[in-house]
């Protein structure tokens, strides 16, 4: 099963590449640009809609009623908290008051990922 899995993920490999590097050398026949502009017509595209909003994300670590816990602990030795996962479910509101009303949820985990200094990487 395993010598299988490898050579799916091998073949897929090889495959991606080969899609890329011809994706980018048709991109670049015409100019050596990395990047063009597609005409939104081409790809029946709108006017985009651009909205402004603006959120406020209360996270409670401590106390009675928190939003976060700690789901694994930081490593023993560490002084960034490196390890330490932290699962959270977040209210969301339009007001900085965390008493306003809910409008949303940020649900996901963040986990301290680096060793010398504070790095923390999210998921939501």
């Amino acid at each position: 099963m395993t010598g299988l899995f490898y050579i799916i993920l091998v073949f897929s490999f090889i495959l991606f590449h080969l899609f890329t590097n011809l994706a980018a050398k048709s991109i670049n026949e015409d100019n050596h640009d990395f990047a063009r502009s597609l005409d939104p017509k081409i790809l029946n595209l709108e006017k985009e809609k651009l909205t402004y909003m603006t959120l406020y994300w209360h996270d409670l670590a401590e106390g009675q009623n928190q939003t976060s816990i700690v789901s694994a602990p930081p490593s023993k030795t560490s002084a960034t908290r490196f390890g330490q996962i932290r699962v959270m479910d977040d209210p969301m509101t339009a007001e900085p008051n965390p008493r306003s009303k809910v409008i949303g949820k940020s649900q996901g985990l963040s986990a301290y990922a680096a060793q010398e200094e504070f790095g923390l990487s999210m998921a939501n």
